[in-house]
């Protein structure tokens, strides 16, 4: 499935709303301003992987939701201590790990 910006925003939207999230709160959350979640959230622009992954952090998903609207496998296990720690540090290089069982 194929990225689309639109969807994308859609999905983030209906998240925020889902979670009572504003578009202040998760801006100020991820580093961003209120006007860059909402072109976000119009599929105007989309997200770096750095914001990308404090989005994760911050909504409780994986990226693959975000942005194909899907969710791997693989990735429903996303080790969400990792994601806050990339969302604390802005890190470009990001490694997902497997919550061990």
């Amino acid at each position: 499935m194929e990225h689309d910006a639109k969807k994308m925003g859609e999905r983030l939207h209906q998240l925020c709303k889902d979670l009572d999230i504003s578009a202040k709160k998760l801006a100020d959350s991820v580093g961003v301003s209120r006007q860059t979640v909402s072109q976000w959230q119009k599929g105007e622009m989309t997200p770096n992987s750095v914001m990308l992954m404090r989005l994760c952090s911050t909504l409780r998903t994986s990226p693959e939701y975000i942005m194909i609207g899907e969710h791997r496998s693989s990735q429903t296990d996303i080790d969400l201590e990792l994601l806050e720690r990339v969302h604390n540090t802005g890190s470009d290089i990001i490694n997902f790990t497997k919550l061990e069982s």
